[in-house]
């Protein structure tokens, strides 16, 4: 009983794996732009991460069914943190924290 439990959980998580596709896109100048994966019906999912035209790591941003859920990280340019937010069901949770490019607390 125990190992028929197992596998149709391993079949399940595999389900799920194959079910979801690596995507990235590109600036003119080649650089990578963003990336992340897409569920079969196009809609993002875990962690996205986009960039400056420099290459610089501009977000890093985590989707449930395609909208943003989870902890969300922005970065100045020059790669200093901008912000962090916490989304939930695409929803802005009250836990948001801004940062000056200095890194001190925006208050």
């Amino acid at each position: 009983m125990l190992t028929k439990i197992f596998l149709a959980l391993a079949c399940a998580v595999n389900l799920t794996t194959f079910a979801q596709q690596y995507d990235s896109s590109r600036y003119d100048n080649g650089k990578l732009k963003a990336e992340g994966l897409k569920r079969e019906d196009g809609s993002k999912a875990g962690e996205w991460k986009y960039y400056y035209p420099s290459g610089i790591l501009m977000s890093r941003e985590h989707f449930k069914n395609g909208v943003l859920d989870g902890h969300i990280e922005y970065y100045y340019p020059s790669g200093i943190l901008q912000g962090r937010e916490q989304w939930t069901n695409g929803l802005l949770e009250d836990s948001a924290s801004y940062y000056f490019d200095n890194g001190a607390l925006s208050r």
